[in-house]
């Protein structure tokens, strides 16, 4: 028989990460986390998460992690520096588009 409390369980590991989150936009599903609001309280915040996560045994997989922002910010935090960059007109989340562009029309 499938184990069906293990991702309640995995919910109720990290939400105190996720709680503890500072950003004015900050969504969890499972092991998928977005951030959003000003670069300095994200990159704080994302800096809390692997802190918080080493804790309990979790570590932040920063090849899968992307930075959404239009293509002229500037970072001058090295960690946001190595997500890798999506333009907004590229973006979805959890397979929504979120902005109008291309990935929109495709949808």
């Amino acid at each position: 028989m499938p184990n069906k409390v293990g991702p309640l369980l995995f919910c109720n590991t990290v939400y105190p990460l996720l709680s503890s989150s500072q950003c004015i936009l900050n969504i969890g599903f499972l092991d998928d986390v977005t951030l959003g609001g000003h670069v300095d309280v994200v990159a704080s915040d994302v800096a809390e998460i692997i802190r918080l996560g080493a804790k309990i045994g979790l570590s932040l997989n920063i090849s899968k992690c992307e930075l959404i922002a239009h293509t002229d910010l500037q970072l001058n935090d090295a960690l946001l520096q190595s997500f890798s960059r999506v333009d907004i007109t590229a973006t979805t989340l959890l397979g929504a588009p979120l902005f109008h562009g291309p990935v929109l029309d495709n949808t």
